[in-house]
């Protein structure tokens, strides 16, 4: 009974960003994806740091949009649609990367040596994977 009311509530969450979406001009859904991803996010960014070795689980794409809806959706479908990675260049940066790290210490290296402003920018290594 308990999972029926979940997916009950979930399906209405679901059901109501996509009303707003609707509503919303083009340019600002992209805005409105941000704001959904951002706690997500920010979950995996701290949970490593907090919690552990291992907090999170990997996530991909049928994790992270399908889990609550997939009784609702046909996923072999929505997968047959997905959209080349080459056409769409990241700004890491800007664009809102769901990422996981997995360890204490890489963690710490990343926040602590990665990035522009500490004179060693991020680069794309076999470690690395995007999914768009």
């Amino acid at each position: 009974m308990e999972q029926t009311d979940k997916r009950k509530q979930d399906k209405l969450k679901f059901d109501r960003v996509i009303n707003l979406a609707r509503r919303l001009p083009q340019p600002a859904i992209h805005d409105l994806l941000r704001a959904l991803i951002l706690p997500i996010q920010a979950d995996y960014l701290l949970a490593v740091g907090t919690e552990g070795q291992d907090a999170r689980p990997d996530m991909n794409e049928r994790e992270f949009f399908f889990t609550k809806i997939i009784w609702a959706m046909d996923y072999t479908h929505m997968k047959s649609l997905r959209l080349a990675a080459e056409d769409f260049p990241l700004a890491l940066a800007t664009a809102k990367i769901l990422p996981w790290p997995w360890g204490e210490s890489s963690y710490r290296s990343a926040l602590a040596d990665i990035g522009s402003a500490k004179g060693n920018p991020w680069v794309q290594d076999i470690n690395h994977r995007v999914t768009l």
